[in-house]
């Protein structure tokens, strides 16, 4: 290779900054230097060093047009990926759209950015938008919105299964009804007013029971982890449970229409109450079923966070402690709570 077919560019070095024993692999190249052969392997390179001036040597070959051309086809396939997945997920990378002169800086909590969340996201509103946004807002519920992106197939599996749990109770009730007044099932009109006002209590109480202490626990759980919200979950979680295997069993002495439920009413003939009693066990096994996958998939992931099981008691406990002692505080000196 020519030193005429090289393009030479001098450098001035900070000879303080670098040691000049030091080659690293770099060619010396002196000013005085004028040979016309030069090791190819070494283009490129250079060497600081405390006498001379030293030369960067870039071969004509490097077109600078076409490389910055193909970071240019770079760049825009990265932002046209940026579009797929605001569009998909609600998520936005600031700065790769082009066009979006939005940041990280500024209010983090308008924009929509929690501390410490590796995907940012953009929330449209705070104002509260379930279970309808028109005719009863009463919570603010937005898994695209709210939830990083690793955590919302956890939440919405979370979801279904709460879904799932308000099919049960409301398919429960109608067979309790049915098998009341249509099939005699109980015997006596009090027994079966009994039963039906039973089934109406549990269902309409464990229904928002079970999406406040359990479903939105975990919700806020994958917003921000707490040790208090983590214990909650897995107590009412556990409670949860345990209610969807009796409902499965179908007890006779409880008003749920289960296994046993159908089984007696196949056996007296009441084929239509045996059929929903089916249906509703279905229902409840699928229940179960998605519980214990989604309390395996919450043990897998936040069971390395924050604090253990017994730090975390010790906390609530020295909390209550400390809540008992003020409001005491407060009556003995006749403060107001």
């Amino acid at each position: 290779m020519n030193l005429s077919d090289l393009d030479v560019i001098n450098l001035t070095p900070d000879a303080t900054a670098q040691d000049s024993e030091s080659n690293h692999g770099f060619m010396s190249l002196d000013k005085s230097a004028n040979s016309d052969h030069l090791d190819s392997s070494k283009i490129g390179s250079f060497k600081y060093t405390t006498t001379g001036i030293n030369r960067l040597i870039i071969p004509h070959s490097v077109d600078l047009k076409e490389r910055e051309r193909r970071l240019a086809l770079r760049e825009k396939e990265i932002a046209e990926k940026a579009r797929e997945l605001q569009q998909r997920f609600g998520y936005t990378i600031p700065g790769l759209i082009p066009g979006d002169s939005e940041s990280l800086n500024g209010d983090n909590h308008q924009k929509g950015y929690r501390d410490g969340n590796p995907n940012p996201t953009r929330r449209t509103s705070d104002a509260a938008n379930w279970p309808h946004p028109t005719w009863c807002p009463w919570i603010r519920h937005h898994i695209e919105e709210d939830i990083e992106l690793h955590f919302q197939p956890l939440v919405r599996l979370t979801y279904v299964c709460w879904k799932l749990v308000v099919l049960g109770f409301v398919i429960n009730i109608i067979t309790i009804i049915t098998a009341a007044f249509h099939a005699n099932y109980y015997g006596s009109p009090q027994a079966a007013s009994n039963a039906l006002f039973s089934a109406v209590v549990c269902g309409g109480a464990a229904i928002p029971l079970s999406f406040v202490m359990w479903y939105m626990n975990l919700y806020r759980l994958c917003g921000q982890y707490s040790s208090t919200r983590w214990i909650s979950f897995v107590l009412s979680f556990g409670l949860h449970g345990m209610v969807s295997v009796v409902m499965v069993l179908g007890m006779p002495w409880y008003p749920c229409a289960g296994v046993f439920f159908a089984v007696i009413n196949i056996g007296t003939g009441h084929h239509l109450e045996a059929i929903m009693a089916l249906l509703n066990t279905i229902v409840w096994i699928n229940v179960v079923v998605l519980s214990t996958v989604i309390i395996r998939r919450a043990r897998c992931t936040f069971s390395t966070m924050g604090q253990s099981m017994e730090e975390a008691q010790h906390d609530i406990r020295r909390d209550v402690r400390r809540g008992f002692g003020n409001a005491l505080r407060s009556v003995v000196m006749g403060d107001e709570l």
